[in-house]
């Protein structure tokens, strides 16, 4: 074979392949259509909390060391939204020797009544120091859980220290308890 006819079957061969391929990729066409969806709604959820004291009131006068006072303290969810909540306390007047050294607090949970409030307690101390949970964003581990429309019942039971001293009569004190929700 000459050197003339292996170049001219060589470029037969080129040409018939740039052709065979291009015929593969000459065409390429997209349809598409727009559909309006109307009708559509969003709504933010609701986060509230509530509280209501149902039996007694948190207010105790004329204690003698020993005394223990019961009160029931119902927490709601009225909102639409899963929501968490911590308690922290404040004496906010009067002795703060009383309310640290001498009145105790327990918490807990009850299905009925603080004679049924068989649950382990929520926080067992210092009334002064009393909280449980958290109040900081997002620290969820230790709080309390309630769902939309639910309610929790705590039961406070305030106890004045038999070995209270007669320095400590005729003292009073105001503690404020705060709830703090957050929504999970």
């Amino acid at each position: 074979m000459t050197l003339t006819t292996n170049r001219m079957l060589l470029t037969a061969l080129l040409c018939f392949g740039t052709l065979s391929g291009s015929v593969n990729h000459t065409t390429l066409a997209r349809f598409t259509t727009v559909v309006d969806s109307t009708g559509n709604q969003f709504s933010a959820g609701t986060l509230q909390i509530g509280s209501g004291i149902t039996t007694g009131v948190l207010s105790l006068g004329n204690l003698v060391p020993g005394d223990t006072f019961d009160a029931l303290l119902h927490i709601s969810n009225p909102g639409t939204l899963e929501l968490t909540y911590s308690m922290t306390t404040a004496i906010t007047a009067g002795s703060s020797t009383l309310a640290n050294t001498y009145m105790d607090l327990s918490v807990r949970t009850t299905s009925a009544d603080c004679a049924a409030a068989d649950n382990p307690p929520l926080y067992t101390g210092s009334l002064a120091g009393a909280f449980f949970g958290s109040p900081l964003h997002a620290n969820h581990l230790t709080n309390r859980h309630l769902l939309p429309s639910a309610t929790d019942v705590l039961c406070f039971t305030v106890l004045l220290d038999p070995a209270t001293p007669a320095s400590q009569q005729n003292t009073d004190m105001t503690a404020e308890f705060t709830f703090a929700a957050e929504q999970v």
